[in-house]
């Protein structure tokens, strides 16, 4: 009878609705949350962009490609501050133009590397916010200018309760480059996510934009949905896809392509 309750109560625990995570685990603008947390990922991201141009009648279609291989690792500091590096050791981009042999172009290279630093503000086990700043160095091999940077900086609020993870950002996204023309944006993320019986995430985030700098008529304003899906098969253990999907064109552009594909596997420790 005793272990008959014993093998009630584990079951019970393992259906419980543990809160999902909600990595959004990307290279490029990642969704962050108000909380801190350790972990070491490889992150594969691929996306698609497919353009026609029409002159003087003769039409031809512009296809680029992009695949970035990373490695990121994050580590808390006192469950206050949280200190990470993403180094994206693969960056292949390929491009073609009309059917032409000659008239393609495939290049592969070290990537820029990300460094990411988050302080947690409050904390409590169901409510946290948190201050982070993401930037970029320009590390990357190859023969593109070394004299650009992007800094990603805000505020994330995040609440965990029966199971649910809901969550939003207030961010500024500043595009430094070296010649003056720089960009800014204003930006707000919102995300969520459910625990299926304490190994299945299901996430969602709306990802929005919407440029302060410089101030001109073609204002771009991208916006972006990513539904992802995280398994959770072993105690730490995870590995997850998402797609991030461009609602507008300006999100098309800035992505590069109608929708990217997020991928990750890692141990949360």
């Amino acid at each position: 009878m005793q272990r008959m309750a014993a093998l009630v109560v584990v079951l019970l625990a393992s259906l419980a609705p543990a809160t999902a995570r909600a990595q959004f685990s990307a290279y490029f603008l990642p969704v962050e949350r108000g909380y801190v947390d350790s972990h070491a990922d490889l992150q594969l991201h691929y996306s698609r962009l497919s353009e026609e141009f029409c002159i003087l009648g003769t039409c031809d279609e512009l296809v680029v490609n992009a695949a970035i291989l990373s490695v990121e690792a994050q580590y808390a500091l006192f469950d206050r501050l949280e200190v990470g590096v993403n180094v994206p050791f693969v960056v292949h981009a390929w491009a073609s133009l009309g059917s032409g042999a000659g008239e393609s172009e495939d290049n592969t290279e070290f990537g820029d590397i990300l460094l990411n630093l988050k302080g947690k503000i409050v904390g409590f086990e169901w409510l946290s916010v948190a201050a982070f700043v993401n930037t970029s160095l320009p590390t990357h091999s190859g023969e593109g200018d070394r004299d650009s940077s992007i800094m990603q900086l805000g505020g994330a609020v995040t609440s965990r309760f029966l199971g649910i993870l809901l969550g939003a950002n207030l961010q500024g996204v500043w595009g430094i480059n070296g010649d003056g023309d720089d960009a800014a944006f204003m930006g707000m993320d919102f995300y969520g996510g459910y625990k299926l019986f304490g190994m299945l995430s299901l996430t969602l985030a709306f990802q929005y934009l919407h440029q302060i700098h410089p101030d001109t008529q073609g204002t771009l304003t991208p916006f972006a949905i990513t539904p992802g899906v995280e398994l959770n098969p072993l105690l730490g253990l995870r590995v997850g896809v998402a797609s991030r999907i461009a609602a507008n064109d300006d999100a098309r552009y800035l992505f590069i392509g109608r929708a990217s594909v997020l991928f990750h596997a890692g141990y949360s420790f």
